[in-house]
């Protein structure tokens, strides 16, 4: 049964004794004082096993309620409110018997290889220039704060900052109409995209999946998929008929291109028809971007998967992903997240980050 159905007629469940009550995305229970996490904590089972292929999204601390269901009471809430990694380390080594990880390279030996690659493209004179222009005004308002204190002030500023930056790389248009700004407001990233996306229309028949974080962009991809009369399913967390959506991608030939929100994209779905995506933009947790190919690289999928990540070069988001990397506190478990991430970045993080 789905978890709209839990929450729905949860006092109608209650009073059964379930054999076992297996959960799937059990992400979804994160957050211990949502509704339907309490709702399905209060199903009564024998056994209780959670699935998952992300059991940290936003913080450390989305593992407890994960674990609250499945042996309440056993760990403490603060034995996950920690931010250094010594202690998470050691925390994740006392959970790790709770713990079966099976990788997908392991138990699906038969799937198709999936091969990645990433191109780093040079910014479109305008995009550079309005680029340049945010960049020096950030870094020009970091460098009057003289204290990690004072900076810690105006995070959420300088946080702003970091998301212009990155909505530039996409595509000007995100913040400027074409009316605001002179000249050409053009993307590198629309200027690959597009060329590519129908030179891969022509030599096969593969269908397509188009992930982008920013809903504003994927409304800039639209626009141009009409001018060129290319047909295009569409998906993000505002779309009501989902299922309907999806059945039409897998099962239309005419229906070849598939537009994606990353977070709504990466859950729950089978997208098994294509087998070639492009990630738009990138994401602070690698862990979502996988999440959310692997909604073609799956069970059913009998084709070699591409993936091609566009990075925009000298940017934030080649910085991005550097400093991702060396801060990564606990890959081995699951990649970093986005929300402490964010939050453990330094001033001299963000400088490294605005800096050209």
């Amino acid at each position: 049964m789905t978890y709209g159905v839990i929450r729905r007629y949860i006092s109608v469940l209650t009073p059964w004794l379930f054999r076992r009550v297996i959960l799937d995305e059990a992400q979804l229970i994160k957050n211990e004082n949502s509704k339907l996490t309490q709702a399905v904590k209060r199903l009564q089972a024998a056994h209780r096993l959670a699935l998952t292929g992300t059991p940290i999204e936003n913080h450390f601390d989305d593992l407890f309620s994960i674990f609250d269901f499945i042996n309440p009471g056993l760990l403490r809430r603060s034995d996950f409110q920690i931010c250094e990694d010594e202690k998470m380390r050691l925390q994740l080594k006392k959970i790790r018997p709770l713990i079966l990880r099976r990788r997908k390279k392991d138990v699906l030996k038969n799937l198709p290889e999936k091969r990645e690659e990433t191109l780093s493209l040079p910014l479109a004179p305008e995009q550079a220039r309005i680029y340049s222009q945010i960049q020096s005004y950030y870094v020009e308002q970091l460098q009057g704060t003289n204290s990690e204190e004072e900076f810690n002030e105006h995070r959420l500023f300088f946080l702003e900052g970091l998301l212009r930056l990155r909505q530039v790389c996409c595509h000007p248009r995100i913040l400027y109409k074409p009316d605001d700004m002179p000249g050409s407001l053009d993307s590198c990233k629309m200027q690959y995209f597009l060329p590519d996306l129908k030179k891969n229309l022509r030599a096969s028949t593969s269908k397509i999946l188009v992930f982008s974080q920013f809903v504003t962009f994927l409304k800039i991809i639209r626009r141009e998929l009409e001018d060129e009369n290319v047909p295009f399913a569409y998906l993000d967390g505002q779309v009501q008929d989902r299922q309907e959506i999806i059945d039409e991608f897998q099962t239309r030939s005419s229906v070849r291109v598939f537009r994606l929100g990353l977070r709504v994209g990466g859950l729950g779905l089978n997208l098994t028809a294509a087998n070639l995506c492009y990630l738009m933009d990138p994401w602070w947790n690698p862990a979502v971007e996988s999440q959310a190919t692997d909604r073609m690289h799956r069970i059913g999928q009998t084709k070699e998967v591409r993936v091609v990540r566009l990075i925009t070069r000298g940017t934030v988001e080649e910085k991005m992903m550097e400093l991702q990397r060396l801060k990564s506190s606990y890959a081995e478990f699951v990649s970093d997240t986005e929300a402490d991430f964010l939050k453990n970045l330094t001033r001299e993080d963000f400088a490294d980050l605005m800096r050209m």
